[in-house]
């Protein structure tokens, strides 16, 4: 790669993966005033063993991110880059890592040397950037493609809306049926046994619907939906031993009727009050 003379320095150009980039030494060179004789005239980049830039850099690296605004090239990669030995690797900047370096810099040349750098340096490798009236040309050629695949993606986002939507709205009819099914009163079928009553699956005492009242279909319902006369004894601080009680007796003591009525809301009390007797048993 050729040179570029910025400044009345000239910069060889070097490139780091796949990108060009700046050594600090090469960024102070080039921002040192000069004089007519080429000598810097800035004691600051004059001065051996100081470098304006890398003091900068160090200042302020918590603005910088690594493999974005620079990079840290290992002892062999910076050899390549420069030909110095460098044991513990070689920092270079990258473009935004230059322009964000040299807004530490207050003096007026700063600016006229950061235009010319970025425009002569960092964008001149021979790309050809073509001009508004080429863009213009290839418009249609762009456009169309384009337009053909907007409107395939359309076509088939619609339909995988109209799937989703069906979908969905399958979906919501079988769960408001399931929450229909859950929040509706049971209507549990009455068994039809021949003994007066007996103790049957799921801990449930089977009676003849014949010998029922309606206060013993209503705590056949409640024991049915909550699982066993356990279950329903468990819920409302009783005994087993006290349901079968009821059942037997054909009636659910008043001072209970209360309890099953908080946790089974659906429960009808007049049905539950249906039959009573003036001795009260728990």
């Amino acid at each position: 790669m050729s040179a570029i003379v910025i400044n009345n320095t000239s910069l060889e150009p070097i490139e780091y993966r796949g990108e060009r980039v700046l050594t600090f030494k090469m960024v102070d060179a080039v921002h040192a005033e000069k004089q007519a004789n080429g000598l810097d005239t800035d004691s600051t980049y004059s001065k051996a063993g100081v470098s304006k830039s890398k003091t900068s850099f160090t200042r302020n690296r918590a603005h910088f991110v690594l493999d974005e605004d620079y990079f840290h090239a290992p002892m062999k990669d910076a050899r390549a880059l420069t030909g110095v030995h460098a044991p513990n690797g070689l920092t270079v900047l990258t473009e935004s890592g230059y322009l964000m370096l040299v807004k530490t810099f207050t003096d007026d040349l700063a600016w006229k040397i950061q235009k010319q750098l970025v425009r002569s340096y960092f964008r001149a490798r021979g790309e050809v950037v073509p001009t508004q009236q080429e863009i213009a040309l290839h418009q249609p050629e762009v456009i169309q493609p384009q337009s053909a695949d907007i409107a395939q993606m359309t076509n088939a986002i619609m339909a995988m809306t109209t799937g989703i939507t069906s979908a969905m709205g399958q979906m919501a009819a079988s769960i408001s049926q399931l929450a229909q099914s859950m929040h509706q009163k049971p209507e549990a079928s009455l068994p039809r046994v021949e003994a007066p009553y007996a103790i049957g699956e799921h801990d449930v005492i089977v009676m003849d619907a014949r010998n029922m009242n309606p206060a013993m279909q209503e705590l056949h319902k409640v024991i049915l939906s909550c699982g066993g006369a356990s279950r329903l004894a468990a819920l409302i601080g009783l005994k087993r031993q006290d349901i079968y009680g009821w059942q037997r007796r054909g009636r659910v003591p008043a001072h209970y009727i209360t309890d099953v009525k908080r946790q089974f809301p659906w429960v009808s009390v007049e049905a539950l009050l249906s039959f009573k007797s003036p001795k009260s048993e728990a």
